[in-house]
């Protein structure tokens, strides 16, 4: 008699030892069964584009310069986890709990990534044009050096966060909180609904660009200086 509770656990350690399903038959192929599908040891280079993950455990995993072009991976979790210079375009990464993992270097471009748990995660210098990161967890994750253009942070958690000398034309602030993110160096000049209210609680410097009129404190060691972008007529 099977289970109506079976669960199948996928250990996978060694180079190419991957999951090609998501499901497992029962004995009598009747009816399916979710896996729990959990990934650890070490994956350079691995291909997972297009797979179904969701769900799937990450766990001390190294999977740097893999490919997880339009893998649903919503409620993943990538738990001490390096995945520098991985490539999630288009990946669906809803829910997925990233906090403290290594995404630096990696491209999440088009990707959602709504509702992510990305507490201190690293994403120096990512791609993520167009991403989606609407009502996500970032509080203390280094976002600096990268390129957020079109994304949407929609009541988005990234105070704390560290956005410096990164690019953010017509990305959409709205309701987002930025208390104590470090904006020194960012491009903010073309972000869309950005308010006085946001930008005061950040830290900017001289190099940061903002939209015309809201007004930024300057951060220093010893000081505290308030700049201003003049408003366009």
């Amino acid at each position: 008699m099977v289970s109506s509770r079976l669960s199948v656990s996928l250990i996978v350690g060694g180079i190419m030892s991957l999951a090609a399903a998501t499901w497992a038959w029962g004995m009598d192929e009747a009816w399916v069964v979710p896996r729990v599908v959990s990934f650890g040891g070490t994956c350079s280079g691995c291909d997972l584009s297009r797979r179904k993950l969701s769900g799937a455990r990450f766990m001390g995993a190294s999977f740097d310069n893999a490919s997880l072009v339009a893998s649903d991976l919503r409620g993943a979790f990538f738990m001490g986890s390096d995945f520098s210079r991985a490539d999630f375009t288009r990946a669906d990464l809803r829910g997925a709990q990233m906090m403290g993992g290594d995404f630096g270097g990696g491209t999440f471009e088009n990707a959602s990534l709504s509702g992510a748990g990305a507490q201190g995660a690293n994403l120096q210098g990512v791609n993520a044009r167009g991403a989606d990161f609407d009502g996500a967890e970032l509080l203390g994750a280094d976002l600096s050096h990268g390129v957020f253009d079109r994304a949407t942070f929609h009541n988005t958690n990234l105070t704390a966060a560290d956005l410096s000398d990164g690019h953010f034309a017509g990305a959409d602030f709205r309701g987002a909180t930025l208390r104590g993110a470090d904006i020194g160096g960012a491009d903010l000049a073309t972000a869309k609904n950005l308010t006085r209210e946001q930008i005061l609680p950040a830290c900017a410097d001289g190099g940061t660009r903002l939209p015309a009129g809201l007004a930024a404190r300057v951060c220093t060691a010893h000081s505290l200086t308030v700049i201003t972008t003049a408003r366009k007529h």
